[in-house]
């Protein structure tokens, strides 16, 4: 890991040390068969910023991504460039539809939008221009020739050790690097806006929880939060960083068995599909000493399933979010073959989020935003010593989430005496019966202790009476029982009190995911009568 002073660098001034110590060390792969380097990188991200310069880009200037999903290349070139012009990032993702990312675009103010070949953005009051391509002509302008260098010619002009001079970083550390959105699961996505000292912050993500690891596997969309946290790592560990343009399960299980990868990480729904589609048993992935999850709830059913899987596989469960980072809390289990236990993952102490993580605090508060007692419920608090995060553009809801340097989270949940963590459930999932909240995520969970469940999701939705009917949407394998509910719910009558019980259990053939894989509770409810 880089030593980083005491003031926060900028993105630029980052990887230009990163190139200068380190030009050959690879960065980046791309399905197991292209990479970035850092040199390549910070040469290629400098033409496009004379570029962008050239024709009128400032400090500040709102700058769109929208790549391909297997474009890597073309987005990290373009993301760095769009930093060394001064400019602040929106990251897009191929997954949202036109009207989405036209309203993306517009909400922050884009004056235009570097996209790769065949992944033009939508029309409106910005331009658009393709960023880098390997191999493309240099030729390529976003406006009339003029003196500036193309990509061979800056090699030949500058050594690495002058790129500092030639392209000046033109931001302080406090101002925008990015505009991240949220994933939306339970409302409209979010944008966060996010400085370039909260990026450099030396404990950023989850570079501290994988240090001596050669490579790492990060199966997450391009465009997301997630996508940028790996582009981070990238920048910030010694580690190969491996990202893919296809997150199917037989790309996923390629994409680690073939290069002998050490970590994979995760989201929950990539996991679920692992073992659904039977890869586990077809490829040998024994090489993977720790497998991490983020970006949604995990359920332990699932995480045992493919620990037994995995016997020699450490299961890492994080907890944090696009608002918090760099603050974590993470769980890291045994692997199977040090216990043997069918039930480990029972075990009151792992049926938590784990504990903080590098300077990361957690309180739980309550409605007022007074702490609560160890083992009472309340709202989740983290903060970090790193520069806070913000919505953009929005200080009403700003206001409310982040407090005196805390960020709520909209999580339920407990601290015990030692300080771990319990996520009992996000705080519009709750469920209210009777004047009491049943928490959806232990229905959920149980659920996936079945040998035939492959998807759940238990959600509150309107009933017949007006009361809220508490549904469990199911997606099973093949083979398995035909859904009706009795055999499922006899199941969890073993394993839940009678009030905490669905009242219907419903099999589906999917369920609606948003661009990180995370089920679209809110969409459940709408798209249908559960009754």
């Amino acid at each position: 890991m880089t030593e980083i002073s005491a003031v926060p660098p900028t993105v630029p001034q980052l990887i230009l040390e990163r190139a200068k110590e380190k030009p050959d060390h690879i960065a980046l792969v791309v399905d197991g068969t292209d990479s970035l380097a850092y040199g390549e990188w910070i040469r290629a991200s400098g033409a496009l910023a004379h570029r962008l310069k050239t024709v009128g880009v400032r400090p500040g200037d709102r700058i769109g991504l929208y790549y391909a999903e297997n474009d890597w290349i073309g987005y990290a070139v373009g993301h760095v460039a769009v930093y060394l012009a001064g400019g602040t990032a929106i990251a897009l993702t191929g997954r949202l539809d036109a009207a989405e990312i036209r309203r993306r675009l517009t909400y922050c103010g884009a004056s235009g939008v570097l996209h790769g070949a065949g992944s033009e953005p939508p029309d409106g009051a910005w331009w658009a221009e393709p960023g880098y391509e390997r191999g493309a002509p240099a030729a390529a302008e976003l406006s009339e020739p003029s003196e500036r260098p193309t990509s061979s010619q800056l090699s030949d002009r500058a050594e690495l050790s002058g790129l500092a001079e030639i392209l000046p970083p033109a931001v302080t550390s406090d101002e925008l690097s990015d505009i991240l959105y949220t994933s939306g699961t339970t409302g409209d996505a979010k944008p966060v806006a996010v400085s370039h000292a909260n990026l450099t912050y030396p404990t950023f993500a989850w570079g501290h929880l994988f240090q001596d690891v050669g490579s790492i596997l990060c199966a997450v969309p391009l465009g997301t939060n997630a996508g940028h946290n790996a582009l981070v790592l990238a920048l910030t560990t010694d580690s190969a960083i491996h990202v893919l343009g296809r997150s199917d399960p037989e790309s996923i299980a390629s994409a680690i068995a073939g290069p002998r990868l050490e970590l994979a990480v995760l989201p929950p729904s990539v996991a679920i599909q692992l073992l659904a589609d039977g890869v586990l048993d077809t490829h040998d992935l024994t090489c993977l000493t720790m497998l991490m999850f983020g970006s949604a709830s995990v359920p332990l059913g699932m995480v045992n399933k493919l620990s037994q899987a995995l016997p020699d596989t450490r299961m890492i469960i994080g907890y944090g979010s696009t608002e918090v980072s760099p603050a974590l809390t993470s769980l890291i289990t045994d692997p199977w073959n040090e216990h043997k236990d069918p039930e480990y993952f029972r075990r009151p102490e792992l049926a938590t989020v784990g504990e903080p993580r590098r300077e990361t605090g957690v309180k739980i508060v309550d409605a007022e935003g007074s702490p609560v007692p160890p083992g009472q419920v309340g709202e989740i608090c983290l903060s970090s010593p790193a520069p806070p995060r913000s919505y953009y553009r929005d200080p009403e809801a700003s206001a409310r989430v982040f407090r005196d340097g805390w960020t709520h989270m909209g999580d339920l949940g407990s601290l015990d005496a030692d300080g771990i963590l319990t996520l009992h459930d996000r705080a519009a999932d709750v469920v209210t019966r009777e004047g009491r909240t049943v928490s959806s995520l232990r229905a959920e969970n149980e659920l996936y202790w079945h040998p035939d469940v492959v998807e759940a999701a238990v959600f509150g939705a309107p009933g017949p009476d007006g009361r809220t009917l508490m549904v469990a949407a199911v997606r099973l394998r093949s083979g398995g029982p035909d859904g009706s509910a009795d055999g499922l719910r006899d199941f969890l009558a073993q394993r839940l009190p009678a009030g905490e019980l669905p009242d219907r259990i419903v099999a589906v053939d999917e369920l609606p995911h948003g661009p990180i894989g995370k089920v679209l509770k809110r969409e459940l409810r709408r798209t249908r009568r559960w009754y």
